[in-house]
């Protein structure tokens, strides 16, 4: 969608020709600012639309415009909330919320008799692994090295 503008930026800059370029169209008008613009100062039934300002689209309160509005934004909200809430209600009811509620007790729990590594141990544990990672990525690129050179030897030995 953004590729036309790139296409014009590109060729503004170069000097070329804007032929070819798709320009978006404007977007439509709502619902709302139709509504707005019958109400103006004509009358309902003028037949002429008028522009409209931000401050012309409120709508007073029972307007249809505003239940429409409530409706797109909150609807869908007021859905998942049910459906959340009945899944929750029939997790209760069939036990698995209890089920849960155990199995964090019992985990917290077991967690409480680990045995946590003090700062020093941690930083001591972090420092070998860094230098077994190091080490064994040095013989991996070793091993790795002798045997393209081997390989490389061969080839050579063989196609001579």
């Amino acid at each position: 969608m953004a590729e036309w503008s790139i296409a014009a930026v590109l060729k503004t800059a170069s000097g070329e020709s804007l032929t070819g370029v798709r320009i978006p169209p404007s977007p439509p008008i709502s619902l709302r600012e139709i509504a707005a613009s019958e109400r103006s100062e004509d009358g309902p039934n003028s037949g002429t639309l008028k522009s409209v300002s931000a401050g012309q689209l409120e709508c007073k309160p029972g307007e249809p415009g505003q239940i429409n509005d409530f409706v797109k934004k909150y609807l869908p909200i007021l859905i998942w909330v049910a459906i959340i809430g009945i899944a929750f209600a029939i997790a209760w009811w069939k036990g698995y919320v209890v089920r849960l509620r155990n199995y964090w007790n019992a985990t917290v729990e077991e967690l409480r008799k680990c045995a946590w590594p003090t700062w020093d141990e941690l930083k001591g544990s972090t420092i070998v692994v860094c230098i077994t990672i190091l080490l064994l990525g040095g013989f991996c690129y070793g091993v790795d090295t002798v045997f393209y050179y081997i390989v490389k030897w061969m080839t050579v030995s063989v196609s001579s």
